[in-house]
């Protein structure tokens, strides 16, 4: 089962790259202290990074095991991601490759990592804009039936960024990008492949008419396991 840890994906993903990240480095070191000779004098060192790594897998690793209630969790992950063993032999080579070269790659990969992050939330601002939890609408008496179109796009679960999970577009569909850096080809494959892979439908939500006008309505947007789902409340 992967229910309770499907309902945070950024976490459960944290959590698995991270694990294998911990058993790359873990590997990094062992292969250090085999390659290093005998009387190398970093290699008590080594073995306690080695220790570390390796309780770092472990402690990872278990926190998972209950989170996703399930103790093969890269087999129920792959069921949804055919390329999941992919990424976690990417990831696990470049927990080795930075171990080696700690020094360099280390600080470059942190930030690259947060440049990436600040990169994609700008990138699902530039195509949904800014993004609220309630839609007010306001309805006169002349006013026709009043429907509201929204567009909605959760986040690959692998997408293991520190950014807002689900988008909402107000609308039957996304505005064209004509300008922009959205229309560089690497940036565009990374949006429409990537970040916009679950990209649904518009779905429409009515608001009943009212018995008295002016009428003033509340639309409040919930996500809930990957699906969006809409209350409407009469305020006024």
């Amino acid at each position: 089962m992967i229910t309770a840890i499907s309902e945070e994906p950024f976490l459960s993903q944290f959590l698995a790259f991270s694990c294998v990240f911990s058993f790359g480095s873990a590997f990094a070191c062992l292969l250090k202290i085999l390659l290093s000779s005998k009387k190398h004098e970093k290699k008590t060192s080594r073995f306690v990074f080695l220790c570390v790594f390796l309780s770092f897998t472990v402690i990872l690793y278990t926190i998972l095991i209950f989170a996703a209630s399930s103790l093969s969790w890269p087999l129920d992950f792959s069921k949804n991601h055919s390329y999941y063993y992919l990424i976690l032999a990417i990831i696990f080579a470049t927990g080795t490759v930075i171990s080696f070269f700690w020094k360099i790659a280390l600080p470059v990969s942190l930030v690259l990592y947060v440049l990436l992050s600040f990169f994609t939330n700008y990138l699902m601002k530039s195509i949904f804009g800014e993004q609220r939890n309630m839609i007010p609408v306001h309805l006169e008496k002349n006013s026709p039936e009043k429907e509201i179109p929204i567009v909605y796009c959760p986040l690959p679960d692998t997408l293991a960024l520190p950014v807002r999970r689900s988008w909402i577009f107000e609308g039957e569909k996304l505005p064209e990008q004509k300008n922009g850096i959205l229309n560089f080809p690497p940036v565009k494959f990374y949006a429409e492949k990537v970040l916009l892979k679950n990209l649904k439908e518009a779905q429409i939500f009515r608001i009943p008419e009212p018995e008295v006008f002016p009428s003033l309505y509340s639309v409040h947007i919930d996500f809930k396991g990957g699906t969006l789902l809409c209350k409407v409340q009469k305020d006024l």
